[in-house]
């Protein structure tokens, strides 16, 4: 043991999630996302999606829980249904835009070429996924905690949102770029303190 060892020397340095990783969350947040939707039948058929080419295997403890509740609460439907925001910056990280959109514009996945391409062949679009830059990333992650903090800090002070911020976009894009950068051990443990 070292007499003179700081607790920095105790924490981990954050590593980057690969690029493989980074096509697997999406993968996992587009079979998610689908069986989020309200309506059962296109519900059913994200799940079908999910089992014929094993997507499963890429979902976090409670997005399993999620996917085999036969009659899922409605707040999870719409938490969940949510992490369409958490999809772009990973389509962002794999060149599939060019920029994230304003924090207060809500997604279209589903329009975007690189997710239609994953939906048509997973495995094919992990094995070819490529990441930008880990600095560029991790800067986009600076910015997203920034604007983090001026929606808490907003909601602390009980004053209203910047009208250049959605709440909730910038939550979910932010929890997404922080698991990007190596935060949390795991998809469910990423930590967004502001």
């Amino acid at each position: 043991m070292n007499p003179v060892a700081s607790d920095e020397d105790d924490e981990e340095e954050d590593t980057p999630r690969t690029a493989q990783q980074v096509a697997q969350r999406l993968l996992a947040l587009l079979a998610v996302v689908w069986r989020a939707n309200e309506k059962e039948d296109i519900a059913q058929k994200g799940l079908a999606w999910a089992r014929a080419h094993g997507i499963d295997a890429f979902f976090s403890e409670a997005e399993k829980a999620f996917m085999v509740d036969e009659r899922p609460q409605q707040q999870a439907i719409i938490d969940l249904g949510w992490r369409a925001e958490a999809m772009l910056p990973m389509v962002w990280g794999l060149r599939g835009i060019a920029a994230l959109p304003p924090s207060n514009q809500r997604a279209d996945p589903w329009k975007i070429p690189l997710v239609q391409q994953a939906m048509k062949s997973p495995a094919e679009f992990v094995a070819n996924a490529r990441l930008i830059a880990a600095d560029d990333v991790s800067e986009e992650e600076c910015r997203l905690v920034d604007e983090h903090w001026y929606v808490h800090d907003a909601r602390l002070r009980r004053q209203p949102v910047p009208s250049h911020l959605d709440a909730g976009i910038v939550h979910e894009r932010r929890y997404a770029l922080s698991w990007m950068v190596g935060r949390g051990k795991n998809w469910d443990q990423v930590p967004t303190d502001t």
